[in-house]
């Protein structure tokens, strides 16, 4: 659908505003899907980009209630892509509660903290790649529990800036399932509107099921159960249907012709999310 399409719909009804918190797993299927659904739309924070873990996904709201203003120097390891924001910018006051549905997808339990801060997991490995060089690319991006991630982090963070200190100081764990769980609790108590939850595809290209991730997808189920105001959606069972090779780019990138299919599908959740409400 044309963006005059939607611009001329409206005029009338508005159409259902779809706000999406993750990663690219959720962002990209539903951008490209609802750019054809008439009666919804996709929307994006213009300040973050992609997050991953509970602790993320409070930051940013944190940041976006202004309740927290982290400073500018580590915008790049908090997956703040807008070097331009200001925090205390009254506009953003409030900003996710003004949309109709949340799509949130939460995909890590690992945490990096750093005093008040959420490093984005992602952005701190761009940097230490781009520290230690191309030729330690390989060892960052496939070890297992980015055990060589986090040692290269101390092994460029020589320095007084802000960001050296950062990779130099920050704190590594993962959420046992109790702490997982109440951080996700957490998250969907400050929202008043209906939420579609969405974990990671529990699939290794192996077809065993990954324990963090299990972690994950019991929570959110637990949560949704616990609400009617929230709905539990597991991509799982269509990456297995679809087959794994022609779903996953890789473990944490769908294929690109795989990425419509899943954004129709988080479409159908959301219109079945709706019908729930409306129905109440």
């Amino acid at each position: 659908m044309s963006a005059e399409s939607k611009s001329e719909m409206s005029a009338g009804n508005e159409p259902t505003r779809v706000f999406a918190i993750g990663s690219c797993r959720v962002h990209t299927p539903l951008k490209r899907a609802l750019a054809a659904v008439p009666e919804m739309s996709y929307i994006g924070d213009p300040v973050f980009g992609f997050v991953h873990s509970a602790a993320d996904i409070h930051q940013m709201l944190h940041v976006n209630d202004g309740i927290m203003r982290p400073p500018k120097e580590l915008y790049s390891l908090l997956s703040i892509r807008n070097e331009k924001f200001q925090p205390d910018d009254e506009s953003r006051k409030r900003r996710v509660i003004k949309h109709d549905v949340v799509v949130i997808e939460i995909s890590s339990i690992r945490i990096l903290k750093y005093g008040s801060c959420s490093l984005q997991i992602n952005r701190l490995k761009e940097i230490v790649k781009e520290r230690a060089g191309v030729r330690n690319e390989a060892v960052v991006t496939t070890s297992p529990r980015f055990a060589a991630v986090l040692a290269l982090a101390r092994s460029v963070s020589e320095g007084s800036d802000p960001v050296s200190v950062a990779l130099r100081d920050f704190n590594d764990f993962e959420q046992s399932p109790d702490d997982f769980y109440d951080a996700a609790r957490s998250i969907l108590d400050r929202l008043p509107m209906p939420v579609l939850l969405v974990p990671h595809v529990n699939l290794t290209s192996t077809g065993n099921p990954i324990p963090q991730r299990q972690i994950i997808r019991d929570a959110l189920e637990r949560i949704a159960g616990e609400s009617e105001n929230i709905r539990f959606y597991d991509p799982t069972a269509l990456v297995r249907d679809v087959g794994y090779g022609a779903a996953m780019a890789d473990s944490a990138h769908y294929q690109e012709d795989f990425e419509l299919a899943m954004g129709e599908q988080l479409a159908a959740e959301i219109r079945g999310l709706l019908n729930t409400q409306d129905m109440r």
